[in-house]
């Protein structure tokens, strides 16, 4: 996959998807289906970190209604999941929190510290 990385933290159960360039709709919505295609997230995994650190985020709008609805056509693998979303940029910060807007049966949260990200996720 173009500028995209998936890394799966055993024993915390975190999936971590970590992009970097510029980063468009298509390659989100295009990760997230290779990645279930070839079984790169363990099954029955919930708890997600996106990483955007090292990314810009092209048309902040576009991409997040792309996120949220992939999120909302694929319920069955998203339902009561949760999605830390890491960026430092004005932009993918502003992108996050419109994808925010739009959960359903799943939680998302904006995080510019990794720390605070994983600790938010590993809370019950």
């Amino acid at each position: 996959m173009k500028n995209v990385e998936f890394k799966y933290d055993s024993d915390a159960g975190i999936m971590y998807k970590m992009h970097s360039g510029i980063v468009t709709a298509y390659d989100v919505i295009t990760s997230w289906e290779w990645a279930f295609e070839n079984s790169i997230i363990p099954e029955n995994t919930k708890l997600f970190l996106l990483d955007y650190r090292d990314a810009v985020l092209d048309n902040p709008t576009k991409i997040s209604k792309a996120i949220v609805s992939f999120y909302h056509a694929n319920l069955h693998r998203f339902r009561h999941c949760k999605f830390a979303i890491v960026s430092f940029s004005s932009q993918n910060v502003a992108t996050s929190m419109l994808i925010k807007k739009g959960d359903k049966d799943y939680v998302s949260e904006p995080f510019s510290h990794i720390e605070k990200a994983i600790e938010w996720l590993l809370q019950k």
